[in-house]
């Protein structure tokens, strides 16, 4: 086996050998920890440039992101704007971002364009500000120069009258009102009254007429809207009841009456949709199951009537005032009787008459002589829905309470005793009367406007002094009536036996303003009496 020599320089120096080694070692290993750290120090700038390169397309991307949003709202602005534009050059003017929808029709009818393409909303915004004020709408012609459609133009636009105000924010505030009554709560009457009217320049509006839904058993009103038209006429009317009445469907109500004055349309239109029920029925709309009745309301109706007498020189006698000569009832039929067409319709006006009533009492209220005045203001007020007690005196509410009431208990009495009187059916008319007589017996007089009273009594009086019927005595505060001899009379009448029994005032008050179920029921039989 070869043996393997050192050379004697190694194996004299082993010692010096071993440290190199380690030294050798040592170096090895700072070479190697530089080469880390310098790997380590490579390694953390790439992380940072990866990190950077990270960041920078992070920003990048949000960046393009928010020019991406910024871009968009851009373009949202430039639609919008050319869109204001293309108005602005088309109208001239543009609505505010809070603008109604009433404001925004009414701007774009504001045109530099003296033959503009009106829209329908446009037309009827035009139409009701012209016919709310025709004043008003001719000043911002002339005064601020806007180019609004000539009141002429407007006038051949208008087809066909606009109840204003007749809306779902109506029928919204209606269901709310009703919302948890009774049916018989829910019984109600349109009440309608026309205003005709006057100026000397060319008229554009020539009627102005109002709507109110009115509850019978209990206290609610509602207005409905307002007619504006050049004529009143049937078909007016018919056309705005129809909307009326068919706007009103689906809300549960019982509409059972139309409650107005004695215009000639009125009385005309009445007569043209009159029911098979009787003359004081109508059906409408027509060839519908509903039936309404038919009342005037009292102030118009007995003034008018006492208007014909004095027309006719029949002079009525004032209880409360200056006498005044009686006309005798011959002198009555025989006017009467000259007149071969005359009907219930033939009472009504053209033109208000002074009537004879004592003056004392009007000139407090600035209405001297002139009773039917003081009526319409009334019933204008209810139809208005102004019968709050703030805007009435003590005396005033006394009157505007004492007429409502009176619409559903009295109106078929007057009404039946004038229609049979003038059509000469004394027998009835007599029948009719004794239930005047006890109307007037048990209601207490300071509850009854004037007017009223003065007027039953003096028709009252006519009819009974011809039956040979003479009052007990005259008192300032009325007259009075020997109920034995009307008993006698009258007792075998069906419709009056149970009311000439009543022995108490307030049995009386009480079954006149029980409900809508008993004043329709009385009615009922005095209709078919």
């Amino acid at each position: 086996m070869p043996v393997l020599y050192l050379p004697t320089l190694i194996a004299d120096e082993g010692v010096n050998f071993g440290n190199n080694v380690e030294g050798i070692v040592s170096n090895e290993r700072l070479d190697i920890d530089e080469f880390k750290c310098e790997v380590n120090v490579e390694n953390l700038e790439i992380n940072n440039n990866i990190s950077s390169v990270v960041e920078e397309e992070e920003s990048s991307i949000n960046k393009d992101i928010c020019l991406q949003r910024e871009n968009e709202l851009l373009l949202a602005k430039v639609a919008a704007l050319e869109e204001k534009v293309e108005f602005l050059l088309a109208n001239g003017i543009f609505p505010g971002k809070e603008a109604s929808k009433a404001s925004i029709a009414f701007a774009r009818v504001i045109t530099n364009d003296s033959t503009p393409p009106y829209t329908p909303e446009q037309l009827d915004v035009v139409q009701h500000l012209q016919l709310l004020s025709k004043e008003n709408y001719e000043y911002m012609i002339d005064k601020f120069k806007i180019a609004l459609p000539s009141t002429e133009s407007v006038l051949s636009w208008q087809t066909k009258p606009t109840l204003v105000g007749f809306d779902d924010d109506v029928k919204e505030t209606l269901h709310t009102i009703i919302e948890g009554m009774t049916e018989q709560e829910r019984t109600c009457a349109i009440q309608f009254d026309s205003l005709k009217v006057t100026d000397t320049d060319s008229n554009v509006v020539t009627y102005s007429l109002g709507l109110q839904l009115s509850g019978l058993c209990n206290e609610w009103r509602i207005l409905l809207g307002f007619l504006l038209t050049r004529e009143y006429s049937i078909s007016v009317l018919e056309g705005v009841l129809r909307e009326v009445l068919v706007g009103l469907k689906g809300l549960s109500l019982k509409i059972v009456s139309l409650i107005c004055d004695r215009h000639t349309v009125h009385v005309q239109f009445f007569q043209q949709y009159r029911g098979y029920l009787g003359p004081n029925r109508l059906c409408f709309p027509p060839n519908s199951e509903d039936t309404l009745h038919c009342m005037f309301d009292i102030p118009h109706l007995l003034t008018n009537l006492l208007n014909y007498f004095l027309d006719n020189q029949v002079f009525i006698k004032s209880r409360l005032g200056k006498q005044i000569d009686v006309a005798s009832p011959a002198l009555i039929f025989k006017i009467f009787e000259s007149k071969n067409d005359l009907d219930a319709s033939n009472i009504t006006c053209s033109q208000l008459q002074k009537t004879h009533f004592a003056t004392s009492y009007y000139k407090s209220y600035s209405y001297e002589n002139k009773p039917m005045d003081r009526a319409a203001a009334i019933f204008n007020r209810n139809v208005l829905a102004a019968l709050d007690s703030d805007i009435f005196s003590e005396t005033e509410q006394v009157m505007v309470e004492a007429t409502k009431k009176l619409f559903a208990g009295i109106i078929p009495i007057v009404e039946l005793c004038t229609n049979n009187f003038i059509n000469n059916d004394k027998n009835e008319a007599c029948a009719i009367a004794y239930r005047s007589i006890f109307f007037l017996q048990f209601v207490e007089c300071g509850n009854i406007p004037f007017m009223l009273q003065q007027s039953l009594e003096t028709m009252t009086s006519l009819l009974l002094e011809y039956e040979g019927i003479k009052p007990k005595h005259c008192v300032n505060d009325g007259i009075e009536y020997d109920f034995a001899e009307i008993r006698k009379r009258c007792g075998g009448r069906p419709a009056f036996n149970d009311l000439i029994n009543v022995k108490s005032r307030s049995d009386c008050v009480i079954k006149l303003t029980r409900s809508i179920d008993r004043t329709l029921f009385w009615s009922e039989k005095c209709f078919n009496a």
